[in-house]
């Protein structure tokens, strides 16, 4: 992914759904862009629970807990990006 396009993606609002393997292990995949990734400052907020940019790893993925991606199971997921806060509901 060029650099930007995730920023875009989730500034305009993204939906997805969770992938198997992310149910399985209990992550979530955030962006490989590295001015999402590499943004120590970015707060995300899934749900109700909120986590830290430094918690992405250098995958783009964040571990967010079983409880978290349980709570999710199939529902549609929007990402939106407004700042440095990209919220993340379902």
């Amino acid at each position: 992914m060029g650099i930007r396009q995730g920023v875009t993606r989730y500034t305009s609002g993204y939906i997805r759904k969770l992938t198997n393997s992310e149910k399985a292990r209990g992550y979530m995949f955030i962006s490989n862009d590295r001015l999402i990734k590499g943004n120590k400052d970015i707060k995300i907020i899934i749900g109700n629970k909120n986590f830290s940019g430094e918690n992405i790893d250098n995958s783009g993925r964040i571990v967010a807990g079983k409880d978290v991606i349980q709570d999710i199971g199939n529902k549609d997921i929007t990402f939106k990006l407004s700042g440095n806060r990209l919220t993340i509901t379902f």
